[in-house]
């Protein structure tokens, strides 16, 4: 395989990306789909509104709702968790919601953060007191 050949190979990771993320306008607000799965096996979905020179991401606190529903409460030591993930990826908790805000230049790194702290968060429903008996023998 050549290297344009391999080149070739990455743009079409790109391209399906872009082919497969739909998004609907909300007022001021617009509600992402993008084909990454979540724990529940759907396309992760969030919101973003754009500003003058700036860009905001927010989950509309339904990260949080999927880890309750699958059984998970959050301990001291789950909210240590989540504070290391959110960190990482400079995201911010204003109660249940996890948002980003960003300068319109970097909305493609934003975009990709968000989306890794997101699915990352999504992940602690391993932590779930069933998953972790199941797992923690």
């Amino acid at each position: 395989m050549t290297s344009s050949d391999f080149d070739s190979l990455i743009r079409s990771y790109g391209k399906w990306l872009s082919d497969n993320t739909t998004y609907t306008q909300l007022d001021e607000w617009y509600e992402v789909n993008v084909p990454l799965l979540d724990e529940d096996n759907d396309y992760t979905q969030f919101y973003v509104k754009p500003g003058k020179n700036s860009v905001t991401f927010s989950d509309d606190c339904a990260t949080s709702r999927r880890l309750e529903s699958h059984g998970m409460t959050v301990t001291e030591s789950r909210l240590a968790v989540l504070k290391d993930i959110l960190n990482q990826f400079g995201i911010e908790r204003n109660g249940d919601e996890l948002t980003l805000t960003s300068d319109t230049a970097d909305f493609a790194d934003a975009k990709n953060r968000f989306l890794q702290a997101i699915i990352k968060v999504g992940d602690m429903s391993m932590l779930a007191n069933p998953m972790c008996r199941r797992f923690c023998r």
